[in-house]
């Protein structure tokens, strides 16, 4: 099937975060559908689970749910963090 994604990911830990898409997020407040906020997401995150975390243009976040990663590399809108 065209298009069709080979690979089946079976990683438990990872939680919700093993699917798609766990890697959208909308800005808070924002009513869309069934995706999660960013707060709601960074705070759920199994960090044991990831080494690290890449924010690509993320609408704004609490600061605060990001205590402990440890920032790797910051572009124009994206930022990288290590979890461990």
């Amino acid at each position: 099937m065209e298009g069709l994604n080979l690979l089946d990911l079976r990683y438990r830990p990872a939680g919700h975060f093993a699917s798609d898409p766990s890697q959208r997020v909308r800005r808070e407040g924002c009513g869309v559908g069934s995706l999660w906020t960013i707060d709601h997401a960074l705070s759920g995150l199994p960090r044991q689970a990831f080494d690290y975390v890449w924010l690509v243009d993320p609408p704004p976040f609490d600061p605060s749910l990001t205590t402990g990663m440890q920032q790797v590399w910051r572009g124009p809108g994206s930022v990288l963090y290590r979890l461990h």
